[in-house]
Parts: C-alpha cells; structure tokens; sequence
C-alpha cells in the first residue's frame, strides 16, 4: 500500500512513532470487541449469521452492546426455530427476562447481562466512567474500530466458527444527532502491521456492532457501535450512543 506524501515525507523516527501509537489504539479496539453468532446449538442445523459485539460497563452493571439490526435479526430467527440463541464467547443467550434499551434511529442495541454472565462473554468491558451519555463525535474527529466481517470468518466445521477481527482508525466525515460516518479515504491510509486493507468493494457484513472508540487526547470513551459498511460506496455508518434513546 502507497503511504500518503506527507508521511512518507516524515523522518523515519517519526514514522515510527506515529505507527506505534496507531498499532496501540487499534489493538485497544480489538481487544474490546469480540464476534457473536445467532444459530441453534452446534448439534443442530438451521439458521446461521454472525455479528460484532462489545460489552459495556454502566454504573457498575454490565450490558452486551452491538446493532440494533442484528438483534432484530435474532428476535425475527427466534420465532420460526425456539432453539435459536445468540452467542457470545462461552455464552448463549435469549432475550427472555432481560432488560433491552434500543434506539431503531442509532441502529445501536443494549442487552443486560448479570455479573456472572461477564466473564463468560470473554471479552473486558469498555467503562463509561468517563460520563454517560458519551461525547458526540464531531466532523474531523477520528475514531477506532473493531469488527469481524465474514468476509476473513472461516467455519472449519459445521460446530467450529473462527472469527478474524478488522480494526482500523478512521476520520469522522460526516456527523449527525444518531449517526456518524467515516468515508474510506484510501489515500490517507497508513498500514500499522498486519495484513492490507480490504480491497475496495469488499463486503464487509459481519462487522455491525463493533466498538467505537473516539481518539480524544488521552482519552478513548466508546461513543457507538458499527451500523453499517455501504461497500459500493466505501462509507462506515456508526450508530452512536446519544439522548432520548441513551440518556444519563
């Protein structure tokens, strides 16, 4: 991947430097999201998706974060098959008893989880100690993010499914009150290590419900999960975590 002229541009310490930091933050994001499956038990057959998921930390209770979209998408399975359960780490689980704080606008989706349940989603939780609800993104602002598209998902069996994660640091190129957006600015991409960039067009299904994270300062509160990716125009749609659907 051609690096933009003006990094190629800076001494090579700070190149380094900058690639260091960007390795930090994506790594941060990863290692906060995890890949969800909705499906029957593995001795069965029948429906099958996957998506991202995060969990998050609220006032010392813990929810399981993701798209609204992909719970519906649970919520629509569970009607023709019973046996149906989303998937998170070592844990399966429906929606019966449990609290759900939604907002269809944002596409972001909050399920509560008990304090024994945590552990076994396997991922650590993203604290909004920081204040709740969190800061909005701005035009200009960038943000990390972490998904798992099914794109780089290999099912070795029909009971093994083995998830690889996409983060990456973006900028913010359009804002509103649910959403925000970040084009794919190819020729501002820095490559941090790993694999390339997903060439363009690439379907990248699989990554709604992934962290958000705005880069602010020292700071990295998770301001919403990953919506959508419109591959025919390389644009990330963000559902964010915003009044009335999220208040204080």
């Amino acid at each position: 991947m051609n690096e933009p002229a003006g990094f190629a541009a800076l001494p090579i310490e700070q190149r380094e430097r900058i690639r260091q930091s960007g390795n930090a933050i994506v790594h941060l994001a990863q290692q906060h999201a995890g890949g969800l499956i909705i499906a029957p038990p593995p001795s069965r057959d029948g429906f099958f998706a996957t998506g991202s998921y995060f969990i998050l930390e609220l006032d010392g209770s813990y929810w399981l974060a993701t798209a609204n979209h992909v719970v519906a998408s649970f919520e629509k399975a569970v009607v023709d098959d019973p046996a149906v359960q989303i998937q998170i780490g070592e844990l399966m689980l429906g929606l019966e008893g449990r609290n759900v704080i939604r907002d269809d606008t944002a596409d972001v989706c909050l399920v509560s989880l008990s304090s024994v349940e945590y552990p076994v989603a396997r991922v650590p939780a993203l604290s909004a100690a920081a204040g709740w609800p969190p800061p909005a993104p701005r035009e200009g602002d960038y943000v990390a993010i972490s998904g798992y598209p099914a794109t780089i998902r290999e099912r070795p069996t029909r009971h093994r499914v083995e998830f690889n994660a996409l983060s990456a640091i973006y900028r913010v190129t359009q804002a509103g009150e649910h959403h925000c957006s970040c084009q794919f600015e190819r020729e501002e991409w820095i490559n941090f290590e790993g694999p390339p960039p997903p060439a363009p067009g690439t379907d990248l299904g699989g990554m709604s419900g992934g962290p958000v994270l705005m880069i602010r300062g020292l700071g990295f509160p998770v301001v919403g999960a990953i919506s959508q990716f419109e591959s025919s125009f390389e644009i990330l749609r963000i559902g964010l975590f915003q009044p009335p659907g999220f208040d204080g």
